[in-house]
């Protein structure tokens, strides 16, 4: 798919990423060859105190970054999206992060409890 029809998503490497951005708020049920096929970002191999992962990080026109995480032998399908650690309004941050990807709440497995889905409409 040619790169022009993908939104206009700012990815940033891995190595540029923000301190703290390390809290999941849902899974997405897609793997990161899928996301990477609809919305053009690049998955990086990284290693954390977890596992090995592919992550992507990507910013916000204002700069709040968000970043999309599958850990190699994580149980269940899917790939978690997380934030700053220290945000207070999960579900706004949840919201932005699936308008900027352009994806819907039906496409999430899993949900951080302090989230109400209807607020992501």
């Amino acid at each position: 798919m040619p790169k022009d029809v993908f939104p206009l998503i700012q990815q940033i490497p891995l190595e540029q990423m923000e301190r703290g951005l390390a809290r999941p708020v849902a899974t997405l049920k897609l793997e990161p060859g899928e996301i990477a096929s609809r919305v053009g970002l690049r998955f990086e191999i990284a290693q954390d105190d977890l596992d090995e992962l592919e992550a992507a990080v990507f910013r916000t026109d204002t700069g709040r970054q968000f970043a999309l995480v599958r850990h190699r032998h994580q149980p269940e399908s899917g790939t978690d999206i997380l934030i700053n650690e220290r945000s207070r309004d999960l579900s706004a941050d949840l919201r932005d992060a699936l308008q900027i990807l352009g994806f819907e709440p039906r496409e999430l497995r899993w949900t951080h409890p302090k989230i109400n889905v209807n607020e992501l409409r």
